[in-house]
């Protein structure tokens, strides 16, 4: 695809945006965690994407989301490294 032109650009973003939600999304990174995934590398072969495919998802969302976000009862941290813990709401 030719990325000179703005309208190629935007519609290659749209495509990589899709592809990130559909193949990885918030909830499957709660599922790797759920699932014990310790790392990147373990993260990323759970999910079967390429640990490449993974930063670019976990920079989308970090742009997206800014240092976490919240999903089904789970905190996802970005920024230093991925994190997530389930919230406690008993407290």
């Amino acid at each position: 695809m030719d990325l000179t032109s703005s309208g190629n650009r935007k519609q290659e973003r749209q495509a990589r945006v899709w592809a990130y939600n559909k193949q990885i999304g918030l909830k499957g990174l709660i599922r790797a965690y759920e699932h014990r995934c310790a790392d990147r590398h373990e993260t990323a072969r759970y999910l079967e994407v390429t640990e490449e495919f993974l930063q670019e998802a976990l920079d989308y969302y970090c742009g997206k989301y800014g240092i976490g976000t919240i999903a089904d009862g789970y905190y996802i941290m970005f920024i230093p490294n991925l994190m997530v813990g389930k919230i406690d709401f008993s407290l």
